[in-house]
């Protein structure tokens, strides 16, 4: 029989009890609340430095963590273990996403919703991918804006941010259950002074990205500086291919 679990931290309200609860040494014959709640490790260290009160993890409990059946955080109702509980929780089609890109931080959006803010209201190019082979010259323009490939029921977003190269992968995980990562290969370049040839500013080439909605850093522009990289464009050059 499984045990239906909430691993939400007392204090912070986050659901990090999965990496161990733990306990003020003082849970009788406090006037602190917090001295007789369960704890994350952050907010354990916090109440320590606050309380001067030591706090242990509870290790009995370890083993009911790792029989239980969790709650999906984002309530689309799905049962958890807590060996797929994480990956989960980062690719659920219901996770409220903010907006990546500086002096904006909107929210909330779906993965769907986040994809359409970014074309409608930051200028992302936006082009179709068919798995198959490279896409060329893809114009990444400037900094502050970036590429949005649709594939099938995802987004592969690309964008630069001060001086790197960033990507994130917007999708329902659910549409391709047997394929939880897939092979991406990506080149940038930048037009050569006077119409000279393209000179490659960075590329990635592995591991291959989970299907989670993280952003990745892919690279760092080494040879441009932060100070003129808004007056530059730039192009990629990307392969995507599922794999399993």
């Amino acid at each position: 029989m499984f045990i239906r679990l909430d691993l939400s931290c007392s204090s912070c309200r986050q659901p990090r009890l999965l990496d161990g609860a733990y306990q003020c040494t003082l849970t009788a014959g406090s006037l602190d609340e917090a001295c007789g709640q369960l704890l994350c490790y952050s907010c354990s260290r916090a109440h320590s430095s606050a309380t001067s009160h030591p706090c242990f993890r509870v290790v009995g409990l370890d083993s009911r963590v790792m029989a239980g059946v969790i709650d999906c955080p984002h309530r689309c109702g799905a049962n958890l273990t807590p060996a797929n509980y994480m990956k989960h929780a980062r690719s659920c089609k219901l996770r409220e996403l903010m907006c990546p890109m500086s002096m904006c931080r909107q929210k909330p959006f779906f993965w769907n919703t986040l994809a359409s803010h970014l074309i409608d209201h930051h200028g992302f190019f936006s082009e179709n991918t068919t798995y198959e082979g490279y896409k060329e010259d893809i114009p990444l323009i400037r900094c502050g804006t970036g590429v949005v490939l649709e594939g099938q029921e995802e987004y592969f977003v690309f964008f630069i941010a001060e001086t790197g190269l960033y990507f994130i992968w917007l999708g329902d995980a659910k549409a391709k259950p047997d394929l939880p990562s897939f092979m991406l290969k990506v080149y940038l370049h930048q037009a050569g002074p006077d119409g000279g040839p393209r000179e490659e500013l960075g590329h990635y080439l592995s591991p291959h990205p989970a299907r989670v909605m993280d952003v990745i850093h892919l690279c760092v522009i080494s040879r441009v500086t932060n100070v003129n990289i808004t007056q530059q464009s730039f192009y990629l050059r990307v392969l995507i291919e599922d794999r399993a």
